[in-house]
């Protein structure tokens, strides 16, 4: 099964998104042998609202792009910086917050969905 069938599953699996994502477009988008160059800090858990790190990763030739992973748990694995990935995303319109504060609502961002990394499978 592709990457994107296995995020497209996950998606659909997972059944409601929660109401601080709100999709900026149906899109699906797949980047191909990307590495990952930083990962913001953990941010503090919360019950309540939504937390975010964030991953800059650049695909071989391109500029360097932020990415959001959701966070969910305390002992959620997440890809260590250096590794390639294959990865699969979408745009959302995001609310919540990350270690570096308030994420910005003003513009569709880069949720990450799956991520094959060094062929470990992060699914978020």
């Amino acid at each position: 099964m592709s990457i994107v069938k296995s995020a497209l599953l996950a998606l659909f699996s997972a059944g409601c998104v929660a109401t601080s994502v709100e999709e900026a477009d149906s899109g699906v988008r797949q980047i191909e042998n990307a590495t990952v160059l930083s990962s913001t800090a953990r941010p503090p858990m919360s019950g309540v609202f939504r937390t975010w790190v964030i991953l800059a990763v650049a695909a071989p030739g391109q500029d360097a792009i932020e990415m959001y992973v959701p966070f969910m748990t305390a002992d959620q694995e997440m890809p260590e910086v250096g590794a390639t990935c294959s990865i699969v995303f979408h745009e959302a319109f995001l609310e919540g917050f990350s270690a570096r504060g308030d994420v910005d609502r003003g513009r569709p961002l880069r949720v990450i969905d799956v991520m094959d990394c060094d062929g470990t499978i992060y699914r978020f």
